[in-house]
């Protein structure tokens, strides 16, 4: 059987081959397949061609045993793929193309005919969409029917801003993909009534299969404005599976559930025979309007127009034209005593904490002959050697350590051997550990802690509130210390003091992570957090927003409609109150230019530009909420750690660089939104921290191998002061 190819210039493919239902549509002219004839293809326009069945699917299928002609759509590259449905559009009454259809239904014989006049909310969901794409006033009516009480309320329960609520409002009145049990409670959609004409043969293939072919007309003028009619065209295969049999099925037992192998297949495929005729019907009886094709309905839905884009990004990588700073390393051996030695085991280095007089906390997993141990110690350099002291030792923890504002006290959690983990504070005059066993709720489990305003520890959660209220039960739980820091190691006290509503707002985020989690911040006025939109500010003892101002994206491919979700494989979130400013981490897939600097664009890689992994922290103005940077480290699978300087004025970030090159380290100056100098950085080794001194003439590094030190020119050093510290945070 020779091939009837049918072809119309295209625009470049919008999806690939597995999304082809949603991206492919045809325009045709009417009449007899000629070139001159053609209309120019509109955008998402492809193509399709008549051929056999056997030269695509199996040879037990009905439509290869019965010598079948069918419908393929062409794909990118010359291949094809079988059509599970096919879509017609014409602008045309109803009345006329149904006679129309009808003529070849009765003409091909053995059809079951109905006529029906149904509601709009009956209307399939793809064509549904179609509708709500082109109908402003019924988008605003499922709006206001269903997302402005929702808003309303989030706004007086303090889970959303006005300003949010509006935006949000916008977006649903832009929806086209509204749930049918939706559009069938607005009366618009009850009493506006569509007609339909559907026709259907049945018939045995073989002994026990079944081939049931459908052919649907119905007018589409409610959507499109004027008189126009849909088709569809389909056929399902039913038949027995000729790889099946029982004494396999019962082999082959499947004791999680479902059957190893069905004993019937289905399969849905477009017959040439109708399809041609229904064409070639419709263009003899209304020859003036081409017949449009299309793989689904979707090819026909307009695009919504935005009510706010997501913010631009304008990379800023490190410069090459700087000058390069040197750096000084101290490996395990230099650093002496029982860091040097360690159990000569594997080392596994977990934080780095930089002291007021100098000193340095670190903590790391020892592997020895004994098995494994987490340890803490105290360095502190004479003048002539680095000393080292164990503060902690036992089975797990101090995964992060963190200092009060003034430098006195340090903070971690960690457990001795068969117990479970306690918070331990560090007086670091005195030198003396505290011991505290945390009683009450929300310590538990996926808790995590962080300092507040008061230096004290705080945990933060999340949870369900029962009933689900109008927009959701998902909350975001802060739990405080009832009284002050205990003066004797034994238990301490905390309480709830907030579940957010506004986590719920947040769940429906579709890349990333959508959960709330604080911003390391300590700010006496507000909670900052992060959230699937950007950052919020969080009344700190009733957990209503504030403020609110959404990032650009932070993960994924580009997506210049949809900016949500927090990104992963980074850092949390870092502040500075002095610097009055926020920086979050970004995981972005990208087009690699190599040395050149990627471009946020929707349009993807190609093969000469394959996509990598970007990462780098957008850095957002705590007043006004534009982002006064966007620093780009560079290519690499996560950003590992990040660090400011005490009032702000620095930031470093750091990796590991592709291919096992090494760290991977940057440091921009916030107000010029610049990196002043380059960091060097040895060719081996892993990152784990990254931490500055509090007089601001060291940036320190924590990697595998021991500990990185750059002394930072005068004109860059930010020494702390009354209120100021620095800052970090890891990966």
């Amino acid at each position: 059987m020779s091939e009837l190819r049918h072809r119309v210039s295209h625009a470049p493919a919008r999806a690939c081959a597995g999304l082809l239902l949603l991206a492919l549509g045809s325009a045709f002219a009417a009449g007899p397949v000629q070139p001159s004839a053609m209309l120019a293809a509109e955008p998402g326009d492809s193509a399709w061609q008549i051929a056999a069945a056997g030269t695509a699917l199996e040879a037990q299928a009905p439509a290869v045993r019965r010598h079948d002609d069918l419908l393929f759509w062409t794909l990118p590259g010359g291949q094809r793929e079988p059509a599970t449905a096919a879509h017609l559009l014409i602008a045309a009454p109803y009345a006329q193309v149904q006679a129309a259809v009808r003529g070849v239904v009765q003409a091909q014989g053995g059809f079951q005919e109905g006529n029906e006049t149904l509601p709009l909310s009956y209307l399939p969901d793809d064509w549904g969409r179609v509708l709500l794409s082109r109908r402003q006033d019924l988008r605003a009516a499922l709006a206001e029917r269903f997302a402005q009480p929702m808003l309303q309320a989030a706004v007086e329960q303090g889970a959303l801003t006005e300003e949010e609520a509006r935006t949000r409002l916008q977006q649903a009145r832009e929806r086209s993909d509204w749930a049918p049990q939706d559009r069938a409670e607005l009366a618009v959609f009850r009493e506006t009534r569509y007609a339909e004409y559907c026709a259907t043969r049945s018939e045995r293939q073989g002994l026990s299969g079944r081939l049931e072919l459908r052919v649907c007309v119905f007018d589409m003028t409610a959507a499109m404005g004027h008189a126009t009619t849909a088709l569809s065209i389909e056929r399902t295969d039913n038949y027995a599976n000729p790889d099946y049999s029982v004494i396999r099925q019962i082999t082959q037992f499947n004791p999680l559930g479902g059957a190893s192998q069905p004993s019937r297949l289905s399969q849905r495929v477009v017959p040439a025979v109708l399809f041609q005729a229904v064409r070639q019907a419709l263009a003899a009886s209304v020859p003036q309007q081409p017949v449009r094709v299309a793989a689904s309905p979707l090819a026909w839905t307009l695009p919504p127009q935005r009510a706010r884009a997501a913010p631009a990004i304008a990379f800023v990588p490190p410069r090459n034209d700087v000058p390069l700073l040197p750096f000084d390393a101290l490996p395990w051996d230099a650093l002496g005593g029982e860091l040097a030695t360690a159990d000569s085991g594997a080392r596994y280095p977990r934080d780095l904490l930089a002291l007021p007089d100098g000193d340095l906390l670190l903590s790391m997993q020892v592997l020895g002959g004994t098995g494994a141990s987490t340890r803490l110690w105290r360095l502190h350099h004479d003048g002539t050697r680095w000393q080292t002291e164990t503060v902690w030792q036992g089975e797990g923890g101090a995964q992060r350590l963190m200092s009060d504002a003034q430098g006195s006290r340090v903070w971690f959690l960690a457990g001795a051997a068969g117990e479970s983990a306690v918070l331990y504070a560090y007086d670091v005059a005195s030198r003396r550990l505290h011991r505290y066993r945390v009683d009450g709720e929300g310590s538990d489990g996926d808790a995590r802690w962080e300092l507040d305003a008061a230096q004290r520890p705080v945990y933060f959660d999340h949870s369900y509130a029962g009933g689900g209220g109008a927009f959701g039960s998902s909350r975001f739980t802060l739990n405080a210390p009832t009284a002050a820091v205990p003066a004797a190691d034994g238990p301490w006290a905390f309480a709830p003091v907030f579940g957010a509503p506004r986590q719920a707002l947040m769940d429906a985020a579709k890349k990333g992570n959508a959960q709330l989690w604080p911003v390391r911040l300590r700010d006496p006025h507000a909670l900052w957090v992060e959230d699937a939109q950007g950052i919020a500010a969080l009344d700190p003892t009733s957990g209503r927003v504030l403020r609110a101002f959404a990032l650009p994206q932070r993960f994924g491919r580009p997506d210049p409609a949809d900016a949500s979700g927090v990104a992963q494989w980074v850092p949390t979130p870092l502040g500075s109150l002095q610097g009055r400013w926020i920086a979050s981490g970004f995981v972005l897939m990208l087009a690699d230019h190599g040395t050149g600097t990627p471009q946020f664009a929707p349009s993807g890689a190609s093969k000469a530009q394959p996509e990598a992994r970007f990462v780098g922290m957008h850095v957002l103005d705590m007043d006004d909420g534009r982002v006064r940077l966007s620093a780009l480290l560079g290519c690499t699978d996560a950003l590992k750690a990040a660090a400011r300087s005490a009032h702000g004025r620095l930031l470093a970030l750091g990796s590991d660089a592709p291919a096992a090159a090494g760290p991977q380290l940057a440091l921009w100056q916030i107000a010029a939104a610049q990196t002043p100098l380059r960091l060097a950085s040895p060719a081996r080794g892993s990152l784990n921290a990254l931490a500055f001194s509090w007089d601001g003439a060291t940036l320190w590094a924590l990697t595998d191998g021991g500990l990185l030190r750059w002394s930072l020119p005068l004109a860059l050093r930010d020494p702390a002061g009354a209120g100021s510290y620095p800052e970090h945070a890891k990966y």
